[in-house]
C-alpha cells in the first residue's frame, strides 16, 4: 500500500470515484497544482487500508487544523525536542530508489518526492509488469491504484503524511494541555491530603507553601501501612536519594526506601520540592523522624550519596545513626580520576566484601597498583 505526505486541503479538480486509466484526462495545470499540494509517499500493506477510509485518514483527522500552510516554513532540528525530530523522521519512511538493474519494486515504507513522481513510477511499473492499472482514487489526500483485471486482489493506496511542522504544532498543543492539567492538580492537593488522612488514618501528609501569595513549595507523603511495615518487618536500613522530575513544572523527587527481609525495596516516604537544597533535605528528613517514631534503642543505618546537603541533614536529625555511602555514586566519582578495568574490578570486589579482612586486603591491592587511589578511597 502507498501513502504519501502532503497538505490536506480539498481540490475542486479532484478525480471521480469511478477510476480512469493511468494518465487519462489529466492536464498539465492539474498536475502542477497537485504537485504543490503533495510532499511524499509512504508504502503501507494492504490490510492497513479499510476501503476508502484508511488508517492514515484517521491519523489526519487527529491533526486537523495543524497543517503547515506554507512549504517555505522551515526550522532546524535544534528548535525541536529530540523526541519530536525522531518521530518526524520515522514517519518520513524510506525514500524510493530503483533497483540496480532499473526495475521498479514497491515495498512497505517507501516515500516519494511528490505525487507526480508516484504517477510516473506507476506508469513505468505497469509497462514493466505488463499489466493495466486503474486509479480509483485521486484527490489531495489519497491516491489508490488497482489492477484492471477482474478478480485481481492487487491494490495500492497513497495518503498524506504529516510533516515536521504539523507534528511540532500538535505536540506543542498537547503539552500545553498537560501543563494546564498539572496546574489544576496543584489546586487539589489540599483535598487530596484530607482524603488520605480520612481513608488512611495515621498517614503523614504535609504541604508547604510560599508566601505572601500562597504557591506550592514542597509536599511530604508517607502512608501508615509503610510505617508499620518498616517497623515490624524491615531491616534497620534506610536509603535516601533524589531525582529530577521532567514534567511541565520540573522539580525534584526526594525518596526514602528500606529493605525488607527478602532484600526487596520497601518505599517509606516521598517528597516533591523545587530543588535539592539542604533546607529541603532537612524538611524532608524531619518528617519521617516524627512519623516513624523509630525506637531510640535500635540502631539505624542510612545510605546516601556524598552530597553535603544530605550529610548535614542526616547529622542534624539522626546524629546517632550509622551512615554509609552508595557504592555507585562513589565509583562514578572514583573513575573520573582513576580509570582502568582492573581498578574497576577491585573497587567492586571491595564494595561487596562481607567482612573487614577481605575488604582491607582488596584495598591494599588497589594501593599496590596506585597509592593515590587507595588514599582517595
Amino acid at each position: 500500500m502507498l501513502n504519501y505526505d502532503g497538505d490536506s486541503e480539498k481540490d475542486d479538480g479532484e478525480d471521480g470515484e469511478d477510476g480512469e486509466g493511468e494518465g487519462e484526462g489529466e492536464g498539465r495545470q492539474a498536475n502542477e497544482e497537485q504537485n504543490r499540494q503533495y510532499d511524499k509517499v509512504l508504502v503501507f500493506e494492504e490490510e492497513f487500508v479499510d476501503g476508502d477510509d484508511g488508517i492514515i485518514k484517521e491519523c489526519m483527522d487527529l491533526f486537523e487544523g495543524y497543517q503547515s500552510k506554507s512549504e517555505d516554513e522551515c526550522f532546524s532540528d535544534s528548535e525541536l525536542e529530540p523526541e519530536q525530530v525522531r518521530i518526524a523522521k520515522l514517519l518520513k519512511g524510506i525514500s524510493f530508489k530503483k533497483m540496480v538493474d532499473g526495475d521498479i519494486k514497491f515495498e512497505v515504507g517507501q516515500t516519494f518526492a511528490n505525487v507526480q513522481q508516484m504517477k510516473e513510477l506507476f506508469k513505468e511499473y505497469a509497462i514493466q509488469e505488463g499489466v493495466a492499472l486503474i486509479r480509483v482514487k485521486n484527490d489531495l489526500q489519497r491516491q489508490t491504484y488497482k489492477c484492471k483485471e477482474a478478480g485481481c486482489p492487487w491494490r495500492a493506496h497513497g495518503s498524506c503524511l504529516l510533516d515536521e511542522m504539523t507534528l511540532y504544532k500538535a505536540k506543542k498543543r498537547a503539552l500545553e494541555g498537560l501543563a494546564k492539567d498539572h496546574a489544576k492538580a496543584f489546586a487539589k492537593l489540599r483535598r487530596y491530603a484530607y482524603m488520605v488522612n480520612q481513608s488512611n488514618p495515621g498517614s503523614a501528609v504535609d504541604i508547604s507553601t510560599q508566601q505572601p501569595h500562597p504557591t506550592f513549595h514542597r509536599m511530604f507523603l508517607s502512608f501508615e501501612a509503610q510505617k508499620l511495615g518498616f517497623l515490624e518487618d524491615c531491616r534497620p536500613f534506610i536509603g535516601v536519594d533524589g531525582c529530577h522530575l521532567k514534567g511541565p513544572y520540573e522539580g525534584v523527587l526526594l525518596s526514602a526506601v528500606a529493605l525488607d527481609t527478602n532484600n526487596g525495596l520497601f518505599p517509606l516516604a516521598v517528597c516533591i520540592c523545587d530543588k535539592e537544597t539542604q533546607s529541603n533535605w532537612e524538611w524532608f528528613l524531619n518528617n519521617p523522624k516524627i512519623h516513624l517514631k523509630y525506637p531510640s534503642d535500635r540502631n539505624l543505618t542510612f545510605m546516601s550519596d556524598r552530597q553535603k546537603e544530605v550529610i548535614h541533614a542526616l547529622q542534624q536529625h539522626f546524629p546517632f545513626a550509622n551512615r554509609m555511602y552508595c557504592a555507585r555514586h562513589i565509583y562514578a566519582n572514583f573513575r573520573l580520576t582513576y580509570k582502568g578495568d582492573h581498578s574497576k574490578k577491585l573497587f567492586w570486589i571491595a564494595s561487596r566484601s562481607s567482612n573487614v579482612f577481605d575488604f582491607k586486603e582488596t584495598i591494599d591491592e588497589i594501593g599496590a597498583i596506585n597509592p593515590a587511589a587507595k588514599s582517595w578511597l
